[in-house]
């Protein structure tokens, strides 16, 4: 067994992380006001945990492999599930059944992107690398990010002591 295969895995450290109030509260606005790829962010909080580093390219390849899925796909169901809510001309029970529905495609979609993300996990040993949240507000040019970083931090720590 590999040192990789132990650790705990990608789908569970974000459940567990994401679970945290105030890291869905984080993530969603980062999403909503920056349009940083939550997946991505969590990915790097995963690596960063297990002691992995990334490079430039490596963050970059990661991103567009989940962009495409989550632009054509994830964004539409997010849409669709915050407005039905709002729409108000279709009965109640069906508009929590439709929130539901739409609530699982999405679950499912990304957990089959963290899949991926998670087998693209950077092997060790790259002198060009760094720690993956830094190379993310690095690329995405994220300014003041010390606060929501450290609170991303401890709470990815808190995550991988759960699991």
């Amino acid at each position: 067994m590999s040192p990789a295969d132990a650790l705990p895995g990608l789908w569970d450290f974000c459940l567990e992380l994401y679970a945290q109030p105030e890291i869905e509260a984080l993530c969603l606005r980062l999403q909503d006001e920056h349009q940083v790829n939550v997946l991505v962010l969590l990915w790097c909080a995963w690596l960063e945990v297990t002691g992995a580093q990334l490079t430039r390219e490596q963050l970059a390849a990661a991103a567009e492999q989940t962009m495409g899925a989550s632009e054509q796909t994830l964004v539409p169901l997010r849409q669709v599930r915050r407005h039905i809510k709002n729409a108000g001309t279709f009965p109640t029970e069906l508009v929590e059944t439709v929130k539901e529905d739409v609530l699982r495609a999405e679950l499912a979609l990304e957990k089959y992107l963290l899949r991926k993300l998670e087998m693209a996990r950077p092997s060790s040993g790259c002198t060009a690398a760094s720690p993956p949240l830094d190379a993310l507000v690095a690329e995405c040019r994220l300014e003041d990010s010390e606060t929501w970083l450290g609170s991303l931090r401890r709470g990815a720590e808190q995550a991988m002591r759960s699991l």
